[in-house]
């Protein structure tokens, strides 16, 4: 078997089961991926993981692929939420260590953390209260059908 090349941009399997989980996810975050031994489907099990939730599977004959490898520990990136009647997602495999590219969502958290921070003459700008709770929306994208 040859052993998969990184980084690859894979479907993720199982999310059918795993809507509502899907709903918390938006492109560039970084998920986990965790080889699972104990899997009674697949031997090569490997979860991907968002959070600590389980957001569905490597596809059987890439997994066994990836688990080929040299590289024993994995790192995703989120590289494509399909929305629709029924969510998909592909994830972007690297080789654990290697640098990811930082997700919309932390850009965005310390781009308000930095407004926050502005100062003019020692004095803070006017605009945002540094004190209120920093919310992060979801970015739409339209349905591939």
């Amino acid at each position: 078997m040859r052993p998969l090349t990184l980084p690859a941009t894979i479907p993720v399997a199982g999310v059918s089961f795993r809507q509502g989980e899907l709903r918390d996810v938006v492109e560039g975050d970084h998920v986990e991926l965790v080889a699972t031994d104990d899997n009674p489907h697949d031997a090569n099990a490997v979860e991907i993981r968002f959070a600590e939730k389980l957001l569905g599977f490597v596809p059987r004959a890439v997994a066994e692929r990836l688990r080929a490898s040299d590289a024993e520990k994995w790192q995703g990136v989120v590289a494509e939420v399909l929305r629709g009647e029924t969510w998909g997602l592909r994830v972007t495999v690297h080789p654990d260590g290697a640098e990811l590219p930082r997700s919309a969502r932390d850009m965005k958290k310390r781009a308000i953390e930095r407004g926050a921070q502005r100062r003019v003459n020692g004095e803070p700008v006017p605009g945002r209260d540094p004190d209120a709770p920093v919310t992060i929306g979801k970015k739409r994208v339209r349905a591939i059908s």
